[in-house]
């Protein structure tokens, strides 16, 4: 840690001599050869890449590494052999001093300003100390343990499953242990001292051990609802108001000064990943380690930075990431063989924003390409025959070339910017622009997440050709007016012409629209007259709740095709017999309903005051009472009646009589259909007319039994038309 000078070569071929030399302000050297220019960053060295393959006496991984005194490192296998090894590069031999084994592997933590570490083994811890080119071990502590950590130079926190105890090593005893309100069940990650209060990591929750008042305190990620708890991998104290806090999925970070002390996800996305290992450094930037790659993130400024294999870093692929940081500042991460050394200073160099040129443009048609140099132009005059116009700028910062990063804006001159992100592409195209002065204007990113101060701007003139220029345009304005005016001129002649036919016709549209509210009137007048018929003839329609008062499992089903109906249901009850029936009076709307009317009234005379009792004797009278309704009237012949299915219970007897006029009567029994036909001649009609001289009405006597179902209808379901073919739906179906 002492070193001044470091030397460096630069790939030279055999003949090949140095003859001048630049340093820019950001580390890197321009050299001119016998050959040619040579560039040359020096920054790329800043990184020591060690491999500890062959280092132990077996074939073993590293377990633990810690920095020691004067550049050296101690390092422990997973048997307990531990090697103190010369990374700083000044003594003769790599090296330093080996043990064997000390009692299997264990945790490593240096004693500032000394040349001892302690080595914690699970069962007790031990002072190693280099001597005489061998190291020394003594016990100074027996005892299970999870971890430990160094409080003062002289005093251990030696932390069990439920005691924590504070040890002296100027004494080689323990001072005093005391009992742990929280049994720790599981693995202690790591642990340290902080404002009086000890902080054990667990691999879900952070325990918080006041020294004082022996409190303890959990801060988890539990109130953060995340789909899955993350699992805690390390933890570093930024400072004693912060605690970064590395997972599985990223970091968080505990506010400490806080009293709900909630924690905070620092959301950047290369860090989404699992974290190994974290330092700081003394400009309080986090160094983050993950199992692919090496972060720098400056939390103050909210920026990150990656190193990779350009800066030199040849990241340990295998094992658990550890860590480790010198007296002197240089951090150390290890892997399962591989470890690698940096100074964070070395890193922090001052790089100035950049400045971009814009190199050069292509104008390119179907046939040709032109190119032109855009170095010192800052206004260019083109025409708009080019199909594209092809960009290339340059950023001058040679730190990185390929990461540099492009950003350019083009607008009409006047409008806000509109930047488009190019990535790491310093080209670009532009499709053919319409004629008018555009703003053209490109900045740079540099791999240190510079923006260039000022971006470089172009003004584009894009000329119209002759076609499109004002006096071709003013001379198609002219030609347009003349065949406008030509146009309107011709057109109103026509429309004089048909303006009298239009005339004519709005009168003749006035008498059509004149008899048409007439007609909308009368049809409004019969349809509010139809509507008041409908009302009636509804109310002298027996409601569904007098069908159940007799028959508590009945339905209707009373779907009228106009708005009033020829079809009706009835009901009534005379003398302990309840009579029922379904009827469909012959002709429909007007004629149907007031044929409705006759038919409630002639039902009611028959069954109440002439005491018709045989569904027979009953319709029979109804078509006499039919016959004499109309027998006075002159020059009419009755050609309407009913198409009835009628029916008398005896509830005492249970029996059912029925009588038809065409309309049947299905008896479901046994989860069999049985149809009792009615006769085949209607009521009302005159039967010496039709040819049923004499006919009258049969009756049918069913005897019921429990279970029975009885359907009487009209033939108003099966004469429906519909389906794709428009058929009749038919009885077969029904």
């Amino acid at each position: 840690e002492q070193q001044v000078f470091q030397k460096y070569r630069a790939q030279l071929d055999q003949d090949d001599e140095i003859t001048q030399f630049l340093l820019m302000k950001n580390g890197v050297f321009w050299l001119g050869t016998t050959e040619g220019l040579l560039q040359f960053n020096i920054h790329r060295f800043c990184f020591k890449n060690f491999n500890f393959s062959e280092l132990f006496t077996r074939d073993e991984a590293i377990h633990d590494i810690v920095f020691g005194k004067d550049g050296s490192v101690w390092i422990v296998s997973e048997s307990g052999e531990v090697v103190l090894y010369n990374v700083a590069g000044f003594a003769d031999n790599d090296i330093l001093a080996r043990r064997r084994s000390v009692r299997g592997p264990g945790t490593l933590k240096y004693l500032a300003n000394t040349d001892t570490v302690i080595m914690s083994t699970g069962d007790g811890l031990y002072l190693l100390r280099k001597k005489d080119g061998r190291i020394d071990s003594r016990e100074i502590y027996r005892g299970q343990h999870y971890s430990f950590c160094l409080s003062r130079r002289d005093t251990v926190w030696v932390i069990g499953e439920k005691t924590l105890t504070d040890f002296s090593l100027r004494k080689n005893l323990p001072v005093h242990t005391r009992t742990l309100e929280i049994d720790l069940k599981g693995e202690v990650l790591d642990m340290f001292e902080m404002n009086g209060s000890l902080y054990i990591l667990q691999p879900y929750q952070i325990i918080v051990h006041g020294l004082k008042n022996s409190s303890d305190q959990i801060l988890s990620l539990r109130n953060l609802k995340l789909k899955a708890l993350p699992e805690n991998t390390c933890f570093l104290p930024l400072d004693s108001r912060e605690l970064i806090l590395g997972t599985d999925i990223g970091l968080f970070v505990f506010y400490l000064y806080d009293s709900k002390i909630l924690p905070t996800y620092i959301d950047t996305e290369p860090l989404s990943t699992r974290i190994c290992a974290l330092e700081k450094d003394i400009s309080k930037h986090i160094w983050v380690a993950t199992e692919s790659s090496l972060y720098s993130l400056n939390k103050a400024e909210n920026t990150i930075k990656s190193y990779t294999r350009f800066e030199g870093l040849h990241w340990p692929e295998h094992g658990p990431i550890k860590v480790s940081k010198s007296p002197g500042g240089f951090i150390c991460f290890a892997g399962e063989s591989e470890a690698v050394t940096f100074h964070p200073d070395l890193l922090d160099f001052n790089r100035p924003p950049p400045a971009i040129k814009i190199k050069e443009l292509s104008l390119l048609t179907r046939k040709s390409s032109q190119h032109m140099s855009m170095l010192e132009a800052d206004t260019i005059r083109v025409n708009n025959r080019y199909t594209l116009m092809q960009f290339t700028c340059n950023l001058l910062d040679y730190w990185d070339p390929h990461n540099n990063k492009y950003e350019y804006s083009l607008v009409k001159s006047g409008k806000p910017d509109y930047w488009v992100d190019l990535g790491t592409h310093n080209s670009f195209t532009i499709s053919r622009l319409r004629p008018g002065i555009y703003s053209l204007k490109v900045r740079g990113l540099n791999s240190s997440n510079t923006w260039t101060e000022e971006p470089r701007e172009l003004v584009i003139d894009v000329v119209a050709p002759i076609w499109r220029t004002k006096i071709a345009i003013l001379v198609y304005a002219i030609v347009v007016f003349l065949m406008f005016y030509f146009s309107i001129f011709f057109t109103t002649r026509q429309l004089r012409k048909l303006n009298r036919e239009y005339r004519e016709r709005e009168q003749i549209a006035r008498k059509v629209e004149q008899q048409k509210e007439e007609l909308t009137q009368k049809n409004k007048n019969i349809t509010d007259s139809l509507n008041y018929a409908k009302r009636i003839q509804m109310a002298l329609l027996p409601s569904q709740k007098l069908f159940s008062k007799f028959f508590s499992e009945s339905f209707i089903l009373h779907i009228p095709k106009d708005i009033v109906s020829g079809d009706f249901y009835w009901i009534n009850e005379v003398d302990g017999r309840i009579y029922f029936a379904a009827v469909d009076c012959t002709g429909h709307g007007v004629p149907g309903a007031f044929m409705s009317i006759i038919g409630f009234e002639l039902f009611r005379r028959i069954t109440e005051q002439e005491k018709k009792k045989r569904p027979a004797e009953i319709l029979n009278s109804l078509s006499q009472g039919f016959e004499s309704i109309f027998r006075d009237i002159e020059n009419i012949t009755l050609r309407d009646g009913m198409d009835v299915a009628f029916c008398a219970i005896d509830p005492k007897m249970k029996v059912l009589e029925f009588a038809g006029a065409f309309n049947p009567l299905y008896l479901i029994r046994d989860n069999t259909i049985s149809e009792i036909k009615g006769d085949r001649f209607s009521v009302g009609l005159n039967q010496s007319d039709e040819g049923f001289p004499g006919q009258e009405f049969q009756d049918h006597v069913i005897q019921l039994r429990e279970g029975d179902v009885i359907y009487i209808f009209t033939d108003g379901y099966a004469d429906q038309f519909g389906g794709p073919e428009g058929k009749k739906y038919k009885y077969r179906r029904f």
